[in-house]
């Protein structure tokens, strides 16, 4: 995402059901920082003027079933 406005803000983001943390990454999508907490669905995080923002959403691991 990208803050256009000029202006420090907090984004909220809903994603998906079922993440655990999200995380920022770089643009090569190296995680970067710490953890994001999840409040229910949502994601918040600090934006700065200007800045290019990028998240990822981290989902479980799934796990093989048995046969």
């Amino acid at each position: 995402m990208y803050e256009w406005a000029g202006t420090a803000s907090e984004v909220k983001l809903h994603i998906p059901h079922g993440a655990t943390y999200a995380i920022e990454s770089n643009m090569m999508e190296k995680p970067e920082g710490d953890h994001l907490p999840l409040t229910g669905d949502v994601v918040t995080v600090p934006i700065k003027p200007y800045e290019i923002l990028t998240l990822q959403a981290i989902y479980p691991t799934p796990t093989a079933t048995a046969k």
